[in-house]
């Protein structure tokens, strides 16, 4: 009688590849398991906060507001014009800060608005945790604010939203009435965006904090304009043009240089594209000539 020779002696080969699969499987599911649970510290990093104030970025005099959120509260920086044209209701990209971002609201501001900035919860000052919810609570408080507390009418604002700023931004646009939207670097959603970056891992099912801007876009019916670097790495300009097809008329995409930097690397472009779409909405105070 022929003796029998055992699988994996006969075909080492085909137990060596189902030891591999089974390591390759572990270590996928604690992959998937450690992105469920530190999501948070992922999407929402913590970031150093330096001591720069508004008036180190050449903006005159700013107010210091503390918005109630609930609870909690979030720190907010008003930098007013004189006859200001509009007020812009900031919100920057997430892992950032208000500070970082002076230059941008400089930019707003040489155009003639007033400029309202917020801090998320967590970050800086602001009290609580940094969340999807939390930052669609604090745009709502900084709308409230502007409206009821400041006496600013609506169509007087101008939404802007960077990057992950950009899902604030819409939420708030696509149940209120401003004036305009103005995004820059926007994404469909933040699923997309980070499956994009790690395309391995089912990213549309763990994720908790969404930021779907094309489920809401179809709610904004105020003129939007959309900015976005041709050679954006983090958030492929695709995301901006997809979203572009998916929102009201009116509307404008503007196509700038560079990437994810593209404001830092043409300031007098991004200043020149904003002020010839705000010039018919927001018309220059005649007190400013």
């Amino acid at each position: 009688m022929t003796p029998v020779t055992p699988l994996s002696r006969k075909y080492p080969f085909k137990r060596i590849a189902l030891v591999a699969i089974a390591i390759l499987s572990i270590a996928y599911m604690v992959a998937v398991t450690l992105a469920y649970v530190y999501q948070d510290r992922l999407i929402f990093p913590k970031r150093p906060v330096g001591n720069r104030k508004p008036t180190d970025a050449g903006l005159p005099t700013y107010e210091v507001v503390s918005l109630r959120v609930g609870n909690l509260t979030s720190m907010a920086w008003m930098l007013p014009r004189d006859h200001a044209r509009g007020t812009i209701l900031f919100s920057h990209g997430l892992g950032q800060s208000m500070a970082e971002r002076l230059p941008v609201a400089k930019a707003f501001h040489e155009l003639g608005f007033s400029v309202f900035m917020y801090e998320y919860g967590g970050y800086w000052e602001s009290t609580g945790e940094p969340s999807e919810k939390r930052c669609f609570d604090d745009v709502r408080a900084a709308w409230t604010y502007l409206t009821e507390s400041k006496g600013i009418p609506p169509e007087k604002i101008l939404i802007f939203g960077e990057s992950m700023g950009t899902g604030p931004s819409v939420e708030i646009a696509s149940i209120q009435k401003p004036g305009a939207l103005i995004l820059l670097s926007p994404f469909t959603s933040l699923a997309d965006a980070a499956q994009r970056i790690v395309p391995v891992l089912p990213v549309h099912l763990l994720l908790r904090h969404r930021f779907d801007n094309a489920a809401k876009i179809k709610q904004v019916t105020c003129p939007l304009l959309i900015l976005h670097g041709i050679s954006d790495v983090e958030v492929p300009f695709a995301q901006g043009e997809a979203l572009f097809k998916l929102a009201n008329e009116p509307k404008k995409l503007v196509k700038m240089a560079g990437g994810h930097d593209a404001f830092w690397i043409a300031q007098d472009k991004f200043k020149d594209h904003v002020s010839r779409f705000v010039d018919p909405l927001f018309p220059m105070n005649e007190s400013d000539g």
